[in-house]
């Protein structure tokens, strides 16, 4: 139920920012009276994202760290699987504070729509976001 819920709105984020959403969106209907204030806005929003997908990560692999601490101390196979499972989890939230960065050349074109840009397919980032949001939670609790 966990991993349907993160799938769904996951889902409805990325289908409502779209390409370059973040910085239209705030660019047409922010409150923000100036222009460069609605861009530095949008900017910290983009900086933040790194952030955010370390912390959900790392709060896995804390938590995985615990579970090592108090239960796997002396069963080897659940040892090597908690291991296992840390460095998967740092292996796949790298790429995606990279694909969310990389997606525009150049950076700077995700919060200044002035800028022109050659961008991904706002799906590229999408897809390996619920990917990384969802599949390890339903290997933990199958």
């Amino acid at each position: 139920m966990t991993a349907v819920n993160q799938i769904s709105g996951d889902m409805y984020y990325y289908q409502r920012s779209g390409y370059r959403g973040h910085a239209l969106r705030y660019w047409k209907t922010s409150v923000l009276s100036e222009p460069y204030q609605r861009m530095m806005a949008v900017k910290y929003d983009w900086i933040s994202h790194a952030f955010a997908i370390a912390a959900t990560g790392l709060g896995k692999v804390a938590f995985a760290l615990f579970l090592l601490r108090i239960i796997a101390a002396n069963n080897r196979a659940q040892k090597w699987f908690l291991h296992g499972y840390n460095i998967l989890l740092i292996a796949v939230n790298i790429p995606l504070i990279v694909i969310t960065y990389a997606q525009c050349s150049p950076t700077k074109a995700l919060w200044d729509p002035t800028v022109e840009a050659k961008c991904w397919n706002p799906k590229v980032q999408a897809t390996y976001a619920v990917f990384q949001g969802c599949e390890f939670d339903s290997i933990i609790y199958q």
